[in-house]
């Protein structure tokens, strides 16, 4: 994108577009922050099994309405929270899913691992339903009690935490 210099004697101000253009802005998003690690939530949001917890990733700056659910195995997983049949959100606001989840808009359901499990008046559909229907997973990953996910992440979360693990990992952080 733009060079910079390490040694500081040949530093230059950096191009004013970098301030303004929308077309670096998407670029940013797309290559650094789409594939880094965001903090979500404590782990307490999801304390019971078959809880739901809806969330933006970067609310109002990548805005990928995502879903954390926690299931009978107490994994914690993230996936999309868009029905994939009209694109209905699927979940509002935090919730225990012992029904499973299901669609508002026609009554598609899922159950707790996003896994497709029915749909109103598609029992003699042919080749359906495929695993196009289930929602899609993106990466999840735990460190002390805080949930973290990532859209495309270019390294683990364990490579983002390492250091401070060192350094600081000795105490007790999720108390």
């Amino acid at each position: 994108m733009y060079y910079i210099d390490p040694n500081i004697k040949k530093a230059k101000t950096i191009p004013s577009e970098l301030y303004y253009c929308n077309n670096i802005l998407e670029h940013i998003k797309e290559k650094i922050f789409i594939k880094n690690w965001q903090f979500i939530c404590d782990i307490g949001q999801l304390n019971k099994q078959n809880n739901a917890y809806p969330y933006n990733f970067l609310d109002g700056f990548i805005d990928e309405p995502l879903l954390l659910t926690k299931n009978n195995n107490d994994n914690i997983c993230s996936m999309s929270n868009v029905c994939t049949h009209r694109g209905n959100i699927l979940i509002d606001s935090p919730c225990n899913l012992t029904q499973g989840i299901a669609c508002k808009y026609h009554g598609r359901r899922f159950d707790v691992n996003g896994n497709f499990l029915f749909m109103p008046k598609c029992d003699e559909l042919e080749n359906f339903p495929s695993k196009k229907e289930n929602l899609k997973h993106n990466p999840c990953s735990i460190w002390k009690q805080f949930i973290f996910s990532s859209i495309e992440p270019c390294f683990p979360l364990q490579e983002l935490v390492k250091e401070m693990d060192q350094r600081i990992g000795w105490m007790p952080i999720e108390k």
